[in-house]
């Protein structure tokens, strides 16, 4: 399935929650090493995802998390160089940010409004993403722009699907 749908360079949208697809990255490391040069976008890089950084297949990751989530929270050493863009090249963004940038893409806007970046160090480095614009109905205040986001491709893990593509996804739906 993964050589059949999925292409180098592709833009993968990794979900998050209880569908979490962990066999389809495993699957994306096998079919592709470091010749998947994939852009990929998920709440967190922790558990099966280190996949991706072990696996070489990624040549960038916008997330908001790059480490280890049990038994608690913690950096990991796959990860000690990632300001360098090693393993891969990281795009950092605040889980509401990377939410808003999604649901932009998904309702074809070419930006979302937040309020969550403005003063932080995440609305660094993100010239082409972030813009600060002046705000049409008060000109004394501004607006923070961010890009719509846009996957090529989304990967759950569902419980069970049949032939028509109809997929039973775990609660709270990816």
């Amino acid at each position: 399935m993964v050589r059949r749908f999925v292409r180098p360079g592709d833009h993968l949208h990794l979900a998050a929650t209880q569908s979490r697809p962990g066999a389809l990255t495993y699957a994306l490391c096998r079919v592709f090493g470091a010749d998947g040069r994939f852009t990929v976008s998920t709440t967190a890089v922790h558990g099966g995802a280190h996949a991706l950084a072990i696996g070489g297949v990624a040549a960038k990751v916008i997330a908001g998390f790059a480490g280890d989530t049990y038994p608690t929270p913690r950096p990991n050493p796959l990860y000690a160089r990632l300001r360098e863009g090693e393993p891969f090249a990281f795009e950092a963004w605040s889980l509401l940010s990377y939410v808003q940038r999604l649901m932009a893409g998904a309702m074809g806007l070419p930006y979302a409004v937040t309020g969550s970046l403005a003063g932080t160090d995440l609305a660094a480095d993100k010239a082409g993403e972030l813009h600060v614009v002046p705000d049409p109905a008060d000109p004394d205040s501004s607006l923070t722009l961010i890009t719509a986001l846009r996957p090529d491709l989304t990967l759950v893990h569902g419980a069970c699907a049949d032939e028509f593509g109809n997929v039973v996804l775990f609660p709270p739906f990816g």
